[in-house]
């Protein structure tokens, strides 16, 4: 069995005019999802999930999505850089933090979910098919 440590590609650093200068990998291994959760004492799907009422009922928008009254940019930042630490060790939150704007948060989000859904993909090996061999009903 052979782990595939699947990676999406992010850029943080951009030149003057907006051109990217680094792509980076954004990889989430258990190794840097525990360290999210016990920096911040809570499991990722309590960071993702949504902010309930004093009833228990979850809060929305004026638009009926989910509110999560919790999750902070801090969070974000910090998310952002477990997941790029494979890729580059040296990477530290400021240099996520300063190369992030608010507006970017709109093509970053869904790089995070869908970074975190495709780490750690285990590959099986192949089922062996004979082809050749077919059912054949008794007479």
């Amino acid at each position: 069995m052979a782990k595939i440590l699947n990676t999406v590609p992010i850029v943080l650093e951009r030149d003057d005019d907006g051109n990217p200068l680094k792509e980076r990998k954004l990889c989430y291994t258990l190794k840097a999802l525990a360290a999210f959760e016990d920096k911040y004492n809570k499991s990722i799907a309590e960071v993702f999930s949504p902010t309930r009422d004093e009833h228990g009922q979850v809060m929305t928008d004026e638009n009926g999505q989910p509110l999560n009254m919790s999750f902070r940019f801090g969070m974000l930042i910090d998310l952002i850089w477990v997941g790029l630490l494979r890729d580059d060790p040296t990477i530290t939150p400021d240099i996520v933090g300063d190369n992030l704007t608010s507006e970017d948060m709109i093509e970053v989000l869904p790089l995070i979910l869908n970074a975190i859904s495709a780490s750690n993909v285990t590959r099986f090996p192949e089922a062996s098919v004979q082809k050749d061999k077919k059912a054949k009903p008794k007479n």
